[in-house]
Order: structure tokens, then sequence, then C-alpha cells
């Protein structure tokens, strides 16, 4: 059954995306997910279903529902009949089948607050017991209005639920004051004033995840109010990170080198460092400019080129993200608000490209290392950026994954992952220090806009500072940060307005890609998407099955991303190897020398170019000493490394 399943899944996929018919319309229950449920595995732990107030194991047969915990103060434990233990034999009359339990659960949690809240789960002490029904009453809050969590009373409910939480907190821990200042009530200002004001210290530093992570609400904090005692706690944290800054980025837990990782960069901290530096810099702070500018440039160049590396390394290809390319949107979206070029300039599309990854890195939930929930903390969020931009696919997006938000909540109103399956970052806002459950409702609050780096207008107490026009790259660097796909034949270009999260989404399209029945036609499509990681898997295709008589129209390709792609087949992607030598032809060689000797080329063709040129023979490499030479002396060490490449033969 299992395999009948995953052909007809494959096949109307591929159907439906030579058709423009919409498999979502047709096959709802295919895996959206890249970790799906197997049958087969003994047990799965869910650490908290939701405001529902219990935790379960689900065992086999047929995800079997055992409690394994009952937490104090919820609906579950004011029945006085639920404890560790029993089993749930049904809920509201269903049962776990079919789809993704997790989803299951999260709808189950959706219904019953559309209507009265009720829970009817018929439960027994034992596998022989008989059943009873014990009936679990959560707050009914509502339906989700079709734009939640825009103009929605439920997303407003949640909101004001989880403001009421943070404000009986004495201090602050991480997210708590974003939050507050996001929400854009007077109220919720009041409660971070009090933490504020007059009470952060001037001799402030921390360790860059400290500094990225909380530091930016001070700021935020700052704009909103022009409270000038806050002032010294910002460029102290400023000073801190000029101090641990390293090739660009931080460590981790300070600076490099530091036993941690190597001792080398830590993107996944050091990202919100920039995003800290940009407001700090738009707060009127000093900012060390060697600080301000090697940061702003070594993360921009990631910006539509892959997902932002571990370290200092070149961009990472697939789509297991952790979080990083996502905290790019925030970064760049806070240069894009610094600058007074604002919306018209690179910071901005370089923002919305790194927002639109996480529509398209979803199919890896809850995938990463150290546990996929910080990858969470800001796919979401930084999905929502381009939802104006993108309209039908962050609907998609949002309905597709409100499992999650609804599983994440506590009864009490607060927020974290549910932990197990691999996933990790889910301590509530009950925690000081790094409640990282406190970064989750910000979905909620992101459209409201009342943040700078959720686009909120600048305020009276905003220095707008110019940046410069292009920090990496040439003209033609530009359209690798655009939304619109690239012509791959005269006036053709992919039509991405129909993608959607249940079947466009990276897992979804790897399997139409990777169909041996796909037209040249979609390949060469796919190889002028707007997406980096879409475009490498085209590539590897075109090799994987022979069709190299595809290669040299990508070289000759008017746009750089096709160009691009065409590269890749010559040198190998990620977890795709090289064209075979006796495929690659003399003229391919030309058009890949020419890509060299262009000063006007994108700097991001070059890079894959020096490579490609480091597989031709010695007396094809001689007649390019001289631009390769000067490609060796570059400013940015990936093209020095390319043309280290190249010269190596």
């Amino acid at each position: 059954m299992n395999g009948l399943r995953s052909f007809l899944k494959a096949a109307l996929l591929c159907a439906f995306a030579t058709s423009g018919l919409m498999a979502d319309d047709y096959y709802k229950e295919a895996p959206q997910f890249h970790q799906w449920p197997d049958s087969k595995a003994a047990r799965y732990e869910i650490s908290r279903i939701g405001p529902i107030g219990i935790s379960l194991s689900l065992i086999q047969p047929a995800f079997t529902m055992r409690i394994s915990g009952v937490e104090p103060g919820s609906p579950a434990d004011a029945t006085g009949q639920l404890k560790k233990g029993q089993l749930i034999e049904s809920i509201n009359g269903q049962t776990l089948k079919d789809r993704d339990p997790r989803v299951i659960l999260g709808d189950w949690i959706t219904a019953a607050e559309a209507k009265d809240g009720v829970l009817k789960m018929m439960v027994k002490d034992g596998p022989k017991a008989v059943a009873r029904e014990v009936i679990v009453q959560i707050p009914a809050l509502g339906a989700y209005s079709k734009t939640w969590p825009v103009d929605c009373a439920k997303s407003d409910q949640i909101i004001r639920r989880f403001a009421d939480f943070l404000a009986k907190i004495d201090e602050p821990n991480h997210g708590a004051a974003l939050f507050l200042l996001s929400t854009g009530e007077q109220k919720d200002l009041d409660v971070v004033a009090r933490w504020f004001k007059g009470k952060l210290s001037s001799d402030r530093k921390g360790i860059p995840w400290d500094i990225g992570y909380a530091g930016l609400a001070v700021c935020e904090y700052y704009l909103r109010t022009g409270d000038q005692s806050v002032l010294p706690a910002i460029k102290s944290m400023a000073d801190e990170l000029k101090r641990t800054i390293y090739n660009g980025g931080w460590a981790g837990r300070g600076a490099a080198p530091y036993r941690y990782m190597a001792g080398g960069h830590l993107n996944g901290a050091g990202v919100h460092c920039v995003t800290y530096l940009m407001l700090a810099k738009e707060c009127g702070v000093d900012v060390d400019p060697h600080t301000f500018d090697s940061a702003l440039k070594h993360f921009y160049r990631f910006a539509g080129h892959g997902n932002v590396p571990y370290g200092d390394g070149l961009p990472e290809g697939g789509f297991v993200d952790n979080g990083k390319t996502g905290g790019l949107t925030f970064a760049m979206a806070a240069a894009a608000a610094l600058t007074p070029e604002g919306e018209k300039s690179v910071y901005a599309k370089a923002r919305d490209i790194s927002g639109t990854k996480g529509f398209y890195s979803t199919s890896w939930l809850y995938h990463g290392h150290t546990g996929g929930g910080i990858g969470e903390l800001w796919r979401g969020t930084a999905m929502g950026v381009v939802r104006d931009k993108r309209k039908e696919q962050y609907r998609s997006f949002m309905d597709g994954r409100r499992w999650m938000y609804e599983l994440a909540r506590t009864h009490d109103g607060a927020f974290g992952w549910p932990s197990g399956w691999n996933v990790s970052y889910g301590q509530t806002g009950h925690t000081s220090g790094r409640a990282w459950g406190n970064y989750i409702p910000l979905i909620y609050t992101l459209p409201l806009k009342k943040l700078r780096i959720y686009g909120a207008p600048r305020t009276p107490f905003s220095n707008p500072y110019t940046l410069p026009e292009r920090p990496w790259g040439t003209a033609a660097d530009e359209i690798f940060l655009s939304l619109e796909p690239g012509e791959y034949a005269p006036g053709k270009a992919l039509d991405i307005s129909r993608e959607r999260l249940a079947t466009h989404a990276s897992m979804q399209l790897m399997g139409i890609i990777n169909d041996a029945k796909v037209s040249d036609e979609n390949l060469l499509a796919y190889a002028h998407h707007i997406d980096q990681g879409i475009r490498a898997a085209a590539a590897r295709a075109i090799n994987n099955q022979g069709r190299f008589h595809l290669v040299v129209p990508l070289l000759k390709s008017k746009d750089a991303r096709g160009r691009h792609a065409g590269v890749t087949c010559i040198t190998g992607m990620f977890k795709g190897k090289g064209m075979p030598t006796d495929k690659i032809t003399e003229e391919m060689f030309e058009l890949v020398g020419a890509m060299i000797n262009d000063p006007e080329e994108s700097w991001w063709v070059v890079e894959s170019a020096l490579n490609a040129i480091g597989r031709a023979q010695p007396e094809f490499i001689e007649k390019h000493i001289d631009p390769l030479g000067k490609w060796l002396q570059h400013e940015d060490w990936w093209l020095r490394r390319g043309a280290m490449i190249a010269l190596t033969p």
C-alpha cells in the first residue's frame, strides 16, 4: 500500500506540474514533511499537545495515544481523571490515522476551539480495560479567519494571552521584550519600559548569542521611545561585537579562536549580530566602521546564493537551514530600514529572497543540527516578510503549518515547541534566560509592522545612514535577489504563482524535477527558478539523466541564474557530481572562459566559472592567465579560492 501511495503521488505531481492543475486539490494526504512518521517505529514522544496540557507517547499499532504526563493546572489536570500510562482510544470520535499524527492533533485543537472547546476523550487504564469518556474543556477562542493572523479574533486573543503572560515576569527573558514591542499596544510598551528604563548596565556585554537575540529589543525600544537611558547599554554591546568579530563574523560564545565549533564562525548566532549592529546604527550609536562594514559584506553575499553556512564558508546547498537564512532576512530588513534608499535598495531585495527561502525549506521541518526547533523560530517570521509579495504562497505556508503553532501553545498562554522527533529549542517563557519559545508567536504580530525589522516606519529617533549601494558583486548579481524567475526561452518563464506548500515545497519539487519523464523544457525552466537550491536540483537532474545537450543553452542564457546553473553542471553541486570529463565540450569551456573575462559578469557566476575552468586542460587555462591572475588577487576569498582551483592544473 505504501509503495502504491508513493507511485500515485509521484505520478500525480508530475502530471499536475505539466498540466497546470494543483496536486493539493487531488492528493491532500500526501506527506508534506521530510520527517514523515514511520509506521514501523516503536514510539514517538510529543511533550505537549498544545493548551490541552498532556504529553503523549505514540506507540504501535496505528499511533496509539498513551499519556506520558499531565501538566499541573491545565484543562487535562482539571478533569481529575487523566494520568500517566492511560491509553486514549479516540478524541471526538477520531483516531490518528492516514496523516501525520502531529497534524491531526493540531487540527483537533483548531476544531475544538472553533466550537465549544470540548474534547471528548475515550480513555482506558490499560489495553484490556473498558474505555470511558473523559471531557476536557479548553477555552473556545473561535475559528481562525481566512486571513489569519490578520483580521482574526482568535489570533488577537492568542496575542493578548501571551502578552499578559509576559507582563507578569519580573525580568525579561529572551524574546519577551521583542514580542511585547511587536504588538504596538501602549500597555505592553509600559511593561518593557518597566524592565529597561534606567535599569540596563552601561557595561552590558554578553556573548554573540545573547547580543543578537536579546539586544534587538533594546534597540527597538529606543527607536520607539527615545529613552536615552538605554543608549550606554546599546553602545556597550556594539563595542563587544567589535572586540569579538573575526573575518566578518562571530563565534557562538565569544571571540575566535574558541574551542566550540573549532573556534570559527557560528553564523546561527552571528547573523543576528548583524541585525543588532544595523539597529544600533539607527539608534545613533557610534559603531566601529570596520566591524560594521565587514559584517554587512560578509552576510549580504549569502543572500540568494543558497543557505547561510555554519561558518566562514561558501553558501551551503540543500534546504536544511537551522534558522540562519531566516535570520538573514531580518539582518537585511534592518539594513533596508537603515538606509535612505529603503525599499529601492539591494538590501530590501536580499531580505525578500532570504524570506521566501522559508517556503521552499519547509519540507525539512524540525530538521537540523542540535535539533530543528531553532530553524522554525525564524522560518515562519521570515516568510511573513514576503506576505504581500507572495500572497498565495504565504497563505498556503501558514495554513499548512498551523498545527505547529497550535501544539506549541501552553494552557496558560505561553509558547514552546513540543519536544521529541528531533525538536529542541522549546523552552517557554516560564524559564529565565534563553526562552526560545518566546520567538514563536512573532508570526502573529509580524503583519502588524510595529517593529523596524518588520516594516514599521522610521521614528523621530531614527538616524538614517547611507549604506554601500552594493556591498558585494556587480549589477548582474542583483538578479539572484529577484522574486521573478528568469526566461528559459524568449518570452517563456516558469509560473511560480501556482506554487503551494503541499505541491511545491522542496521535497515535492524534487519529485517533479527528478522524474525521468520530466521534459527538457521543465528542466530549463527550473534551472531559472528564483531559489538556488531548486536551480541546483535542476542541474543535478540534467547530469543524472545525461541531458548534457541542455548545458550549452544554459551557459548562453541571458539570465545569470541560468548561466550559473549551466556552470554548476560542469562543476557539480550539493549531493551531485559534475559532468563526465568526456562530455564537456570545447564550446562549453569557451563559454565559461568568456565569463571570467567579462568585468560585468556576476561574481557568483564567476566563482563557479573559475571552478569549472579547473577541469580544463592546461593549454586552455594558459590562454586565460591574465584574468585568472587578477581574480587571484581579488578582495574576496571566494574568488581567490576559485582562481587557485583554476590555476592548479
